[in-house]
């Protein structure tokens, strides 16, 4: 069987956080979660990017001793039991499949700014295929775009960060936390949904060149620059405009701008959030298509999942079921329900990313950090409304009910 090709260096893997990470979180979750918090979503932002630190370090650790496709699947394989690996990449499964229903809509709703009446779900199907095309064509094409695209979309921020710092009002700011700690904390659950990019490089590890090095630092790098960029933008957006009305708007960024009385800036905007939104899609489809393909490869999903094309070097039957259950959650459940499902798969899957840290805790690896990370993932789960919750955990029992009947059909084979 063909193995797949190491063709990702550094900047590759430096652009696949950011672009996972500065993208639908800025444009679109941000209003959500500034209707959450109020304007203390600057200090949810420096939340959650904290908790996404402490992660990172776990994961660090873990690609160093296990240098394999499939992230957190494969960690918790071999540090905690299979069956614990199997929910891991079921709920990854599950929060990429309904965070990038997200993102394909909060595409269709930038582009609903150029193209007035446009069908939202139809153009969320469509960009959906084109990323899924894009990444069929192989691991360097998908690479290259991820690049461009990173590079628009930082040029566009830090001109939105520029224009809103002439146009800003502190009085915005005032009252500061009005739905108290709750609120601040729900909302870092929420923002945390767009900063877990940073981990994308895990699920290519390998299909990167020297992966022990180029991997946590990408991460890390990735994760600085991204956090800075948060905490600029929220705090220029509410100072433009406030958190009443960036909550109220369904393209928050472009709301904000538009108090600058400036013609162009709402529609750069626009075009910074299309550009965006689209390295997030095509750097999502890229990631899952390599969890299943690890899944497959295992035989706790299909095996036929696991096949690598000879001529493309990529997991093509993969790359083509990603795009298809992605478009089917887009046609089913709505926006806001995708965000908060998404954002609870994330937390506990990163609390047992944490976890499976803990586990190789030694001279090496001290125990405190992980520790320190699943505190902060499982409390940001449970600031969740209660909805969200038992939503997830019934997720999670669909999942255990898969793997058990599998497992006892497998056994029953001659």
């Amino acid at each position: 069987m063909a193995e797949l090709k190491r063709t990702l260096g550094l900047f590759d893997t430096f652009s696949l956080v950011i672009s996972a990470v500065v993208g639908a979180g800025i444009f679109a979750v941000t209003g959500f979660a500034s209707r959450v918090a109020g304007p203390s979503l600057i200090v949810s932002v420096v939340i959650a990017g904290a908790v996404a630190v402490l992660t990172s370090m776990s994961i660090a650790q873990l690609v160093r001793r296990f240098p394999k496709e499939g992230g957190e699947y494969e960690y918790a394989y071999k540090t905690l039991s299979p069956f614990i690996g199997f929910l891991s990449g079921w709920m990854w499964t599950i929060n990429k499949v309904t965070a990038d229903g997200a993102v394909a809509l909060a595409f269709a709703t930038y582009l609903s700014l150029f193209l007035a009446g446009v069908p939202t779900q139809a153009v969320a199907l469509a960009i959906i295929a084109l990323v899924t095309l894009i990444n069929y064509s192989g691991v360097r094409t998908a690479g290259n775009a991820i690049d461009l695209l990173v590079i628009v979309n930082l040029s566009i921020l830090t001109l939105f960060i520029v224009i809103g710092a002439f146009f800003f009002r502190s009085a915005n700011f005032e009252p500061f936390a009005p739905f108290g700690l709750e609120g601040t904390l729900r909302a870092s659950a929420i923002i945390f949904f767009a900063y877990v990019g940073f981990a994308r490089p895990i699920y290519l590890v390998e299909e990167i060149r020297e992966p022990t090095r180029n991997v946590p630092r990408g991460m890390y790098l990735g994760l600085a620059v991204s956090i800075v960029f948060y905490s600029l933008i929220t705090s220029a957006a509410i100072g433009l405009v406030g958190s009443p009305a960036l909550g109220g708007s369904e393209s928050p960024l472009a709301t904000a701008i538009g108090a600058t009385q400036i013609a162009w800036a709402p529609t750069l905007i626009a075009v910074g959030a299309l550009f965006a939104t689209f390295s997030v899609l095509l750097s999502d489809n890229v990631g899952l298509s390599r969890m299943l393909f690890a899944m497959g490869r295992r035989g706790d999903y299909p095996r036929w999942l696991g096949h690598v094309d000879e001529r493309s070097r990529s997991p093509r039957r993969a790359i083509a079921v990603t795009g298809a259950l992605t478009a089917t959650f887009v046609l089913i459940v709505s926006f806001v329900d995708l965000v908060q499902t998404a954002s609870f798969f994330i937390l506990v899957y990163f609390a047992l990313a944490n976890l499976s840290a803990a586990r190789l805790s030694g001279r090496n690896y001290p125990l405190v950090q992980p520790v320190l990370g699943i505190v902060g993932t499982v409390g940001l789960a449970i600031s969740l409304t209660i909805n969200v919750v038992l939503a997830g955990l019934a997720l999670i029992a669909v999942g255990t009910a898969y793997i058990l009947v599998r497992k006892r059909f497998d056994r029953q084979r001659p």
